[in-house]
């Protein structure tokens, strides 16, 4: 005790002898004045034979010039250690600018290094920033610290050191940094501590129950990543955030109790907890990141007033979900956030809300009804694709954008209506057009006409319109028809010939893909712009292939063809009924 106790006074010797010669120190980097504003990424020269410091350049411990380093916005980041000392008392300050930061493997295998002084101000140390210091024995953290990543103290003596370690847990100061995968059972993180390193408890999977104690303030990303026995957690009352990936994985965790305090919930936070079929989240929760509750066991779901935003695939896979009300005033909700949640039958959309996100209901094979709120006025690309028990929908009045595929694969679709006060779609026989009748939109999967004849206004085919219509068999196309989009008839299995109008210029990426039963494809007019895979299908060896036994047939006399295949589809010449042509 004797000994660490000289050691540190040594070092507190030696940080005032720097603070008062560190005026005159000049970084080994090219830097600003201080009266100038630094760059935002001011970065020293690689050490070569012109940037090493000279003899007389260097100071006998730890001046600035020992150091690499970039300017951030919030400061000086140490980015590595170049000295040779033994003690090194990092400076609080470089040519009048804080250092805040330890960059990842600054002091990485300095093998030599015994004692560090963190200064006062330093918020972050990086991934591995000391690790492989296997002599280093003495480092104060200071309280202005409030993330420590992963790795940070590996392999250093203190790390490496049996009697460091409490309960199998190493504390430096009042934080924790990292608990063995051996840790079992319930554990109680000692009174005092402050900060939780990332992933501290990381693979301890027989770890069963932990209580963090009040006045621990700075946790980590993914401190119980992956411990597949925790059951259960009790958090401090003062918590504001549960962190990025703090629970990732957890699949025997049933009971949280998340404190009135927090606001937010971090991206992957509960993901893959699949024995977790409840949680109350508090009044003054503000959001929700993405894949916070990603593959969940949840059956039910209270979503507080406080809420504003939800992020993309934040509840995606939770299949044991329910019914679920949306509040008023969560309007931001991000792609794919209820995505494959097989069994929710029933949502009340948030009023307020404007976008119904890309692919938000994607999969929700049990939703039977949903009511789109009269402020949405944008629908999202496969918003509500293969909702199999959805059998009509309304388009409110202010909807003015409908993305391709947003109905595409409902199966037990039959109409689309559209306000009449809308004046951007209209539907005709329970088909969605623009209003003009130019463009078709979306054609219900869910009808059982085995042909269908577009009306002759009809000049383009929006992406993925008949997406999934598998009871087509045949279909007339409109003589006036220019573009053919997107996946425009995907996977329908029963189209068996089709002929295209001479106006159509271009076929977009597989519009064919996966319509296994077409044999012929007749073409009145020249050779038109075509997309990747128009007419390609998915073997059970996820290869794509031509489809089989299809063959395009051509006019004596258009243009752009090639024989004996185009478009990896074997061709002929047809004579089009002996009719010219157009």
């Amino acid at each position: 005790m004797k000994k660490i106790i000289a050691l540190l006074l040594a070092c507190a010797m030696l940080g005032m002898f720097l603070a008062a010669c560190g005026e005159d120190s000049e970084p080994m980097v090219s830097k600003p004045s201080p009266e100038s504003a630094p760059s935002e990424q001011e970065t020293a020269a690689p050490e070569t034979e012109e940037t090493e410091p000279s003899t007389e350049e260097t100071l006998p411990e730890t001046p600035a010039s020992d150091f690499y380093y970039t300017h951030t916005e919030d400061g000086i980041a140490i980015e590595r250690y170049s000295g040779k000392a033994q003690t090194v008392v990092i400076p609080a300050e470089i040519g009048g600018v804080p250092v805040t930061s330890i960059a990842q493997y600054a002091f990485s295998d300095c093998t030599g290094l015994l004692c560090v002084t963190i200064p006062e101000g330093v918020t972050e140390i990086g991934e591995g920033a000391f690790s492989g210091c296997d002599s280093l024995t003495d480092i104060n953290i200071p309280d202005s610290v409030t993330g420590i990543a992963l790795n940070a103290f590996q392999n250093t003596a203190i790390y490496n050191a049996e009697d460091r370690w409490t309960e199998n847990v190493l504390y430096i100061g009042s934080w924790l940094i990292e608990a063995k995968e051996t840790l079992s059972g319930v554990h109680a993180i000692l009174p005092g501590t402050t900060g939780i390193a990332d992933y501290a408890f990381k693979n301890c999977d027989d770890l069963t129950v932990v209580t963090i104690p009040d006045g621990v303030t700075s946790i980590g990303s993914g401190i119980f990543s992956e411990c597949v026995g925790l059951t259960s957690v009790s958090l401090p009352e003062d918590m504001t955030r549960i962190g990025e990936s703090m629970f990732y994985d957890c699949g025997s965790l049933t009971e949280v109790v998340l404190p009135d305090s927090v606001t937010s919930i971090g991206l992957y936070a509960f993901h893959g907890c699949g024995s977790l079929r409840s949680i109350t989240l508090p009044e003054g929760l503000t959001s929700i990141d993405d894949y916070a509750f990603c593959y969940d066991a949840l059956t039910s779901l209270t979503l507080p007033k406080s809420l504003t935003s939800i992020g993309a695939y934040a509840f995606f896979g939770c299949d044991k979900l329910a019914d679920l009300k949306l509040p008023d005033g969560a309007v931001r909700i991000g792609s794919c956030a209820f995505g494959h949640c097989t069994g929710l039958t029933n949502v009340t959309l948030p009023y307020g809300m404007t976008e119904i996100a890309n692919s938000l209901f994607t999969g929700c094979t049990g939703l039977t009804g949903v009511v789109i709120p009269e402020t949405v006025t944008s629908l999202g690309a496969f918003a509500f694709e293969d909702c199999g028990a959805l059998t009509a929908i309304t388009i409110p009045r202010n909807v003015m954008n409908i993305e391709g595929g947003a109905f595409s694969r409902c199966g037990s679709l039959t109409e689309i209506n559209v306000a009449k006060d809308n004046n951007a779609y209209v539907s005709e026989n329970g088909v969605l057009l623009n209003r003009e009748k130019t463009e078709l939109i979306a054609y219900p999967a869910g009808k059982t006409a085995e042909e269908y004849v577009l009306p002759e206004s009809i000049t383009s085919i929006g992406d993925y319109a008949f997406l999934g219509c598998g009871s087509l068999t045949r279909i007339t196309l409109s003589g006036g028809l220019t573009r053919i989009g997107w996946g425009t008839f995907l996977d329908c299995m029963s189209l068996q010939e089709i002929t295209i109008p001479a106006g159509v210029t271009s076929i977009g990426v597989r519009a064919f893909f996966g319509c296994v039963g077409l044999r012929a494809v007749y073409f009145l007019g020249d050779a038109p712009t075509m997309g990747d895979g128009v007419f390609q299908y998915c073997t059970e060896e996820i290869e794509f292939v031509s489809i089989p036994d299809l063959t395009l047939y051509y006019i004596e006399g258009t243009v752009g063809w090639t024989s004996p295949t185009w478009c990896g589809c074997p061709t002929a010449v047809w004579d089009n009924g002996g009719i010219a042509a157009p």
